[in-house]
């Protein structure tokens, strides 16, 4: 929850044949909370739509990212003590960066004001979208990520699969990429 005292530790584990897991160092993780929101006030442009609902929230560089919910909340869970830029992006606007995010273990920490601006240069890039579905079902949360080829990063661009499985990789410059969902 948004205190930090009440989450959950996932960490997806690998077990080979004749290995001993530590599943104590594992548990003992020092991890926090990070939580805001991303008010429709944000946006420098009028719309009926929400578009404060599904912003990508991620810390750069890792896999840590989630999205709004349709009140523009966001939470993220399991982020290890430290101190992170947090960004935030939707297709068609800036990617809007918070600097110094502090975690600490078992803490919660909330953001500042967000605000997203209408990229003018969004008619340069271009746009994934689509659909997750195993067996014809859709996937929730699954990670997207895309990057150039031949780039060593972790990804160009990274997003959740929304509660229906849809995704959206936006502001990619044209390229050749290579595409990646985790489940």
């Amino acid at each position: 929850d948004k205190t930090g005292k009440n989450f959950m530790i996932r960490q997806p584990l690998t077990i080979s044949a004749g290995e001993n897991l530590d599943l104590q160092s594992l548990l003992l993780r020092k991890t926090g909370v990070i939580f805001g929101n991303v008010s429709p006030q944000s946006f420098a442009v009028a719309a009926t739509a929400p578009l404060n609902k599904n912003v990508d929230v991620y810390i750069p560089g890792s896999t840590i990212i989630t999205k709004t919910d349709k009140n523009g909340d966001f939470v993220l869970l399991d982020v290890p003590e430290g101190k992170y830029d947090l960004a935030f992006s939707k297709a068609g606007y800036q990617t809007f960066m918070i600097s110094d995010v502090i975690v600490k273990s078992g803490q919660a920490s909330a953001t500042s004001e967000i605000g997203l601006k209408v990229d003018e240069n969004a008619k340069n890039y271009g746009m994934v979208t689509g659909q997750v579905l195993l067996n014809g079902q859709p996937i929730p949360n699954a990670l997207l990520t895309i990057r150039e080829v031949g780039a060593k990063a972790i990804g160009t661009a990274i997003t959740v699969s929304d509660e229906e499985g849809f995704y959206e990789l936006s502001n990619l410059l044209p390229g050749d990429y290579t595409f990646i969902i985790h489940r």
